[in-house]
């Protein structure tokens, strides 16, 4: 088998090792749920029929919870459960049926891994392929590669999945970041997704605000002082991102000095404008030093 044949399932396994990664991280009592479900299962089995059904009553029950805790829909969730309970109670179980149960509700679970692990590696791929388009559509399989390196490495905080990478990664690559500088953006954009709870493109737009402003700007402090704003303003995040995603053209122009810029936005702040009245009048501003 050539190379070139064996990258799909490469990538297949990588994505399937980095979604149990990511559920390992992010949901730890979920892997414990499926070990303790399954050595209920085992000692179940072994100990008596009672015992499995009452396991397997549990199981629906929690199954049945987490449906309605994510979804918040008592009565699907409710049918559910005693359709669930109806069918349990109404087989008469034996060994043989136990074990033929269990055995299908493991295939069952690895395989809906798989098949999750398929459509995040071909999502990773469709968004790889499209983000090299816009760094050189000449060498779209040499960037693409380069682009899959930086997606498949892990983050500081491995918060962000491939999924979540390759989406940044197309986004810093429509609006032309380096990719030398790809990485450090990702672990920046990671921090602001975990920390601030920002929406990962929101995250994203910051995150280039900020490589923007430090590119045209030769200070290297203006990027944590804006930072340092999205803490100590009393806004939104979101609202903050705002105010210097619509703003930065006075620092990039050298229209005005870091330290004016921050000290408006937060004396401004301060007074009690809201963030749209901060803008509009940094725009007036601006208008009034282009006259």
């Amino acid at each position: 088998m050539s190379s070139k044949s064996q990258l799909p399932l490469i990538r297949l396994i990588k994505a399937f090792l980095n979604t149990v990664r990511i559920l390992s991280v992010k949901f730890p009592s979920f892997i414990i749920f499926i070990i303790i479900i399954l050595f209920l299962f085992i000692f179940a089995l072994i100990y008596s029929q009672e015992s499995f059904l009452v396991t397997i009553t549990a199981i629906i029950t929690i199954i049945c919870l987490g449906n309605y805790i994510i979804n918040d829909k008592w009565l699907e969730t409710s049918l559910t459960f005693i359709l669930g309970i109806f069918m349990i109670f109404s087989i008469n179980w034996n060994r043989n049926y136990s074990i033929i149960f269990i055995c299908s509700y493991f295939v069952f679970n690895v395989l809906s891994f798989i098949i999750s692990s398929i459509k995040i590696a071909s999502k990773v791929e469709d968004l790889l392929t499209n983000a090299a388009s816009f760094v050189d559509s000449s060498n779209i399989d040499s960037i693409r590669n380069n682009l899959n390196e930086i997606s498949s490495s892990s983050t500081k905080l491995n918060q962000l999945s491939n999924l979540d990478k390759a989406e940044a990664i197309r986004y810093f690559c429509i609006r032309k970041l380096p990719l030398k500088d790809m990485e450090k953006s990702l672990e920046a954009v990671e921090t602001l997704n975990v920390a601030l709870k920002l929406e990962l493109i929101e995250a994203c737009k910051i995150i280039f605000s900020f490589f923007q402003i430090s590119k045209y700007c030769n200070d290297a402090t203006i990027s944590s002082q804006l930072l340092e704003l999205l803490n100590e303003l009393p806004f939104d995040p979101t609202e903050t991102c705002r105010i210097i995603g619509e703003t930065k053209s006075l620092l990039i122009s050298n229209k005005m000095n870091n330290s004016a810029y921050v000290l408006m936005i937060k004396n401004d702040a301060n007074k009690g404008y809201s963030a749209e009245d901060i803008i509009s009048k940094m725009k007036r501003f601006r208008a009034e030093l282009n006259l």
